[in-house]
């Protein structure tokens, strides 16, 4: 898919960045949710508090990309 998007006003360059840096911040979450769950499956030196603080994270995580349509990027 190609797509040209055009900027003309000074007031959409914070909108040009969020557009220009979005792919980078897919892969940011993507790596978040990746180690988020390796912690939960590999990591048996975490303390039971630990482990529900992690869990509560990425289950916050997978609702807040549901809630914005994100979740299928994943």
């Amino acid at each position: 898919m190609k797509a040209q998007l055009y900027f003309d006003h000074p007031e959409d360059k914070e909108v040009w960045e969020v557009t220009n840096k979005a792919k980078d911040l897919q892969l940011i979450i993507w790596h978040l949710n990746d180690w988020l769950k390796s912690e939960l499956k590999w990591n048996d030196k975490l303390t039971s508090q630990e482990y529900d603080q992690l869990s509560k994270c990425q289950n916050k995580l997978f609702e807040l990309m549901e809630e914005n349509g994100c979740k299928q990027l994943f």
